[in-house]
């Protein structure tokens, strides 16, 4: 079994390649979003960090035009409703304990739906577009 860090390693350097202009970044670009699956499915990586690396690649290659390049692997839709589903678990934890633990809560909740919201352009649901569009107003006031 590998440790996060060496997906990290692995996810990191093929990051570059997929998303910047080459003749092979389609490939690296699918190779990322399958890595970050297998790590997600694994357990090796915190399913936090998976989020918001799949959240960013699919920003980052929208913004670019380039988001048929990872259709079959990710798409903004997937990667937006992800987030949503990872902030209402958190939600629905018990409540925190003390002030830290509370505003730790809030900040792992803006983490993952700040990329979640910058997609709200590029996903295809309505309603999943009204759901990150409602994030816009929240997440400024979360610490």
């Amino acid at each position: 079994m590998r440790d996060g860090n060496w997906w990290l390693g692995v996810i990191q350097s093929a990051t570059h390649p997929a998303t910047q202009d080459g003749p092979h970044r389609a490939h690296w670009a699918r190779f990322v979003a399958a890595a970050l699956a297998t790590a997600r499915a694994t357990g090796e990586l915190d399913e936090r960090e998976v989020l918001v690396r799949q959240a960013n690649l699919c920003l980052v290659l929208a913004r670019d035009g380039r988001l048929e390049e990872i259709a079959d692997t990710l798409r903004p839709d997937d990667a937006a409703r992800d987030c949503l589903a990872y902030a209402a678990s958190i939600s629905d934890d018990p409540p925190a304990t003390d002030k830290i633990e509370a505003m730790r809560r809030l900040r792992r909740i803006r983490n993952v739906m700040a990329p979640a919201v910058a997609l709200v352009d590029h996903v295809t649901d309505d309603d999943l577009r009204d759901q990150l569009a409602g994030w816009t107003n929240v997440l400024p006031g979360l610490p």
